[in-house]
């Protein structure tokens, strides 16, 4: 099977290229390992609540996005990183979120309310996530790595087993249940998605997606 590696930059297609430059973050920020458990825990709540699987916390990714958060914070404002720097040379697909803002419940529900960066979030493919979070004197600044390995089986939905009638016992032929909402759609090979929005409470978001 042949793919092509597409990113986005802010108005023309790149080659995915460069090397992760990282910035010293201002006096005062701080890494925060127990925000980025809270923020893997809402997003695998939200996962669980649609009937998909969690996302297990890959090492790699976790240093890419801690190194990423680092960087921001460094810069003081938020901007996506080359997804294939840092990457495990596993990866099929790659997704990336990040945001700025006063807490993480604030940022989350934010992503969560944006449709492109709820599309990351529940992506039935993604199978890891790594997450890097920096609070700069009370300003925290988030990057969330997602991945989908090329040797992972392509996500199916079971389709609900009808129950056998008794022999002799007609049954009533049962109605078709009503249609619920559609998955988000899945990106194809080399489609880019990106984002910068303001929302509420001071949060700044941005997302992104790559094909490989």
């Amino acid at each position: 099977m042949r793919f092509r590696k597409a990113v986005c930059g802010i108005a023309a297609a790149l080659a995915v290229a460069g090397s992760l430059v990282v910035l010293s973050p201002p006096a005062g920020a701080t890494s925060d390992p127990g925000a980025e458990g809270q923020f893997i825990a809402l997003t695998n709540g939200l996962r669980a609540a649609h009937g998909l699987a969690p996302l297990g916390v890959n090492g790699t990714l976790r240093a890419k996005a801690e190194a990423w958060a680092e960087h921001m914070a460094g810069v003081g404002g938020i901007s996506h990183s080359n997804l294939s720097d840092g990457a495990p040379p596993e990866w099929r697909r790659l997704g990336e979120n990040v945001g700025r803002g006063p807490s993480v419940d604030s940022i989350h529900n934010a992503l969560v309310a944006s449709p492109e960066h709820y599309a990351n979030l529940t992506d039935p493919g993604f199978q890891s996530i790594g997450v890097g979070v920096v609070n700069a004197n009370g300003t925290i600044y988030v990057s969330e790595v997602f991945m989908e390995s090329a040797s992972q089986p392509a996500p199916s939905t079971p389709s609900p087993r009808a129950a056998t009638p008794p022999p002799g016992n007609p049954q009533p032929v049962p109605s078709a249940p009503a249609a619920g909402p559609a998955p988000p759609p899945v990106p194809t090979s080399g489609t880019v998605v990106r984002v910068q929005r303001h929302g509420n409470h001071g949060v700044w978001l941005q997302g992104r997606y790559l094909v490989f």
